[in-house]
């Protein structure tokens, strides 16, 4: 949207649903175009605050893509200083590292979504852009169970842990919540839900509701909160997201 591209409009959402947190969405490296860029891409669609992706490799893959990381996060600190929105930072689907959630830990950003393996591919998606076979790529990363019990180690209690990277059903949101995230995030399944119809999306986000409700009853958790503790982990707590 900031570059002029084409369907402005379709960022603009926020008149359709006033009241949910809104986030804008920009990759990490565009930090060091300033903080005037970054606090455009917020008001610009009226957003209460922005989710920087973490993407090096992605980046390495694509043509033309911003792989030189070097002092990005130095960049980044300078620009929280005095920022008068929240900052979050995501990875997209390789796990974020020990480092970045280390860094995240001791800096004013206010969580991570840990975006681990087992989700999209993004190597993957990067080859069939571009014709090549990424599928040597499809394995590196880390699993979304390790890179959540990571970031229960390494963030703040006031700090949010977002679970993503293979999350498909409402059982895996009850799983990520247990083991000590603050909410979770799942793309593919509303995909494939919108390009079906609103109808699919409704259905799939009241399934979604449902399997929730049925793990919270066989824990015991009256509430959402109460559902931390109450699941291993282990092999049950994988996910085959594809």
């Amino acid at each position: 949207m900031l570059e002029g591209k084409a369907q402005p409009d379709s960022y603009l959402v926020r008149k359709h649903a006033p009241s949910i947190p809104l986030v804008a969405n920009l990759g990490l490296a565009h930090v060091r175009r300033g903080s005037e860029y970054i606090l455009r891409a917020i008001e610009s669609i009226e957003a209460d605050g922005i989710i920087l992706y973490v993407n090096p490799l992605q980046e390495m893959l694509q043509e033309g893509g911003e792989a030189d990381y070097a002092g990005i996060l130095e960049s980044l600190d300078d620009m929280l200083e005095g920022f008068p929105y929240p900052v979050l930072l995501k990875e997209v689907g390789f796990g974020a590292s020990d480092e970045l959630l280390a860094w995240a830990g001791v800096h004013a950003i206010a969580g991570v979504d840990v975006a681990g393996l087992g989700g999209t591919n993004w190597g993957k998606v990067e080859g069939i852009i571009r014709r090549r076979d990424h599928s040597v790529y499809e394995l590196l990363g880390r699993k979304t169970l390790a890179t959540l019990q990571a970031a229960t180690k390494y963030l703040r209690e006031d700090q949010y842990i977002i679970a993503s990277g293979g999350i498909r059903t409402g059982l895996d949101i009850a799983k990520a919540l247990a083991l000590g995230a603050s909410l979770a995030s799942m793309g593919l399944p509303f995909l494939k839900w919108a390009n079906a119809s609103v109808a699919d999306v409704l259905h799939g986000v009241g399934q979604l509701k449902e399997e929730l409700r049925v793990a919270m009853w066989y824990t015991g958790s009256k509430e959402i909160s109460a559902l931390k503790g109450k699941i291993e982990a282990g092999a049950p707590t994988e996910t085959s997201g594809q």
